[in-house]
């Protein structure tokens, strides 16, 4: 039986593999800025409650993001 050419196939996966890393750059640079910004030295009198709860889940959020991002990293270095 002759070999198929799974070229296409080989294409496809490479291009899921690229938008994976892609999206996975994206939330890891959106986590790190979340983190950031929660870690403003004082209030302002101009800010809020709910600005003050919003920055806390923010930080909050970056802080569980780069966590997992971390032992995802690992994980995957075991792997190899």
């Amino acid at each position: 039986m002759p070999k198929k050419n799974y070229k296409s196939a080989e294409v496809i996966g490479k291009t899921f593999a690229v938008l994976q890393h892609s999206f996975d750059k994206l939330f890891e640079w959106g986590f790190k800025k979340m983190k950031e910004k929660s870690k403003k030295k004082k209030k302002t009198k101009n800010e809020s409650k709910i600005v003050g709860i919003l920055r806390r889940i923010g930080g909050f959020l970056g802080e569980t993001g780069e966590q997992y991002y971390k032992k995802y990293e690992n994980l995957k270095k075991k792997d190899k």
